[in-house]
């Protein structure tokens, strides 16, 4: 859940007309983003919205996603989220829960109908909301809503015809005007792959456009290098300045993706510093668009560094 928690909430904060006109099943004309840090005690959200729908009425849309663990049951969880949400929002609200089961075996037997009752066997308290199973789902019911921005979602489906859906829901995202867009609906979509055959088949389709593995935002700082390199009269291409323009956008693409801890950004800058190959930083940047977590990115430049010292070492005794 980890790996996928920060690029779901970035999707639906990036194409929130197109969550909100889904799970609402009904067009809507505006998705304004809420405070998801509720009064009083420390609560927080994964996404909550206000949504103007095309007939006018406005509803709170609240959306979480969850995987197969959780400190308390989701039922409870909604229960203080919801009465939460009414008393911030005040009286009358319509508000829509919906929670997305994102991990596989996730949330089986929650339907989201819960009540308590009285020693008569009245209802003291209900409250319902919306789970779907995406492990469960057919990869085609996302592919046919047609909205561009539910798209990523795919690859945490039921994908039973990857040959043919891998390449359909490229082809949608290619058709995205914004590159901004394009490349994020790219980026989602490899984060949020759980199948490893896909994943490759995914790699493999995008390998040559240079869409997630090489993002508008990194490619702006490898110009910035190139152009720093030319300022310096240099035309090999192996600048300092485009060295450091490399390690300053693979640390910037994790600060913006994780938001990781303090200490996290040391090491990764401590290791980004000890690497003065071009040709191993462009490689870097693949490698940190596929990565699961900071984490796992560490881990895999602490390999290359004992790689590259081993190497070092057989020179030196050749």
């Amino acid at each position: 859940m980890v790996a996928t928690d920060h690029p779901l909430k970035l999707l639906v904060s990036q194409f929130s007309l197109d969550f909100a006109t889904w799970l609402l099943q009904t067009e809507v004309v505006s998705a304004q983003q809420l405070n998801v840090e509720l009064a009083t005690e420390s609560v927080r959200l994964d996404s909550v919205f206000r949504v103007v729908k095309a007939d006018g009425e406005s509803v709170v849309l609240h959306i979480e996603f969850q995987g197969r663990r959780s400190a308390l049951p989701m039922a409870l969880r909604q229960l203080n989220y919801q009465a939460r949400l009414v008393v911030e929002h005040g009286l009358p609200v319509t508000l829509n829960s919906y929670v997305l089961y994102v991990e596989q075996y996730a949330g089986p037997q929650d339907t989201g109908e819960y009540a308590v009752r009285d020693s008569q066997s009245n209802i003291s308290i209900a409250w319902n909301y919306t789970p779907i199973h995406l492990w469960q789902m057919p990869a085609s019911e996302i592919v046919a809503l047609g909205r561009n921005g539910v798209l990523p979602l795919v690859g945490l489906t039921e994908i039973d015809r990857p040959g043919r859906t891998i390449p359909q829901v490229v082809n949608q995202i290619r058709r995205e005007p914004d590159q901004e867009l394009r490349s994020g609906l790219f980026n989602a979509f490899l984060s949020l792959m759980e199948d490893k055959e896909c994943l490759a088949m995914l790699e493999k389709m995008l390998e040559d456009e240079e869409l997630l593995l090489d993002t508008p935002y990194l490619r702006r700082q490898r110009e910035q290098g190139r152009a720093e390199g030319r300022a310096e009269g240099r035309t090999e291409g192996r600048t300092e300045g485009q060295i450091q323009g490399l390690r300053t956008a693979i640390k910037r693409f994790w600060l913006a993706r994780s938001d990781p801890p303090y200490s996290k950004v040391k090491e990764l800058e401590s290791r980004l510093s000890t690497i003065e190959e071009m040709a191993t930083l462009e490689a870097l940047v693949a490698v940190a668009a596929r990565a699961e977590s900071l984490d796992v990115f560490l881990q895999q430049l602490a390999a290359e560094a004992l790689s590259r010292n081993s190497d070092e070492t057989e020179e030196d005794q050749a």
